[in-house]
């Protein structure tokens, strides 16, 4: 069953990147939008969590029984970080990731104001539409009762498949600049994907019901 789910995922990053490829649009517009519609659903949060509770029923979902994921902590207090240090860590996030998608073989930065302009035009549309999406799904996940750390710990996925995205391009970065290649931004939306495939896959595998003996084959009579 992992393997028919893997080769579903698998399936469906290939499709995402054929559909990149066919639309002809620039990559940098999936990755900015990607990160504004995370930055909608920390505002999500944060409204369904202290303003709004009484809508959290209709457009998130309740978290899974067990033990809350741990949220992203202070290194010297080891407190908890709040609703203001995810935005603050996606933006520096974003930062390293506007860099590296538009970065040249000259370490220079091939941006266009037009063009940019552009891009963040059809990111915010994009994004907007992913945030809608989500809230209909109901994928974003906030307990009423619990605290505003806790539920931001239930929604921090996208913030660490970003952090690892950003690692990876990194690195391949390095390796185009020293084969004299230009700025792309599929350094970084390929390792986003990437990532973003893997966790899906992980999510699917945990979310998968065990065996319980109602599921096992009757016992053989004697």
């Amino acid at each position: 069953m992992i393997v028919f789910f893997a080769l579903a995922h698998a399936a469906g990053l290939a499709l995402s990147i054929w559909t990149i490829v066919r639309s002809g649009d620039r990559t940098q517009v999936l990755l900015y939008a990607f990160i504004l519609d995370y930055l909608f659903r920390l505002a999500t949060v944060y409204l369904l969590s202290r303003r709004a509770p009484a809508l959290a029923p209709y457009v998130s979902s309740l978290p899974p029984a067990g033990e809350p994921p741990p949220p992203l902590r202070y290194e010297d207090s080891n407190r908890a970080v709040g609703w203001a240090g995810y935005v603050l860590v996606t933006a520096t996030l974003a930062a390293f990731a506007f860099v590296l998608a538009n970065v040249n073989q000259r370490h220079q930065l091939d941006v266009d104001a037009a063009l940019l302009r552009d891009d963040l035009y059809w990111s915010i549309r994009l994004a907007a539409i992913y945030w809608i999406e989500s809230l209909l799904a109901r994928s974003t996940v906030v307990d009423p009762a619990a605290s505003n750390e806790v539920n931001l710990a239930h929604n921090t996925r996208e913030i660490v498949v970003l952090a690892f995205a950003t690692l990876t391009a990194g690195a391949v970065v390095v390796f185009r600049q020293t084969h004299d290649l230009g700025s792309s931004g599929w350094v970084l939306l390929g390792p986003l994907l990437a990532f973003r495939t893997i966790f899906d896959v992980n999510a699917t595998r945990r979310r998968r019901p065990r065996r319980t003996r109602s599921h096992e084959e009757p016992r053989r009579r004697n």
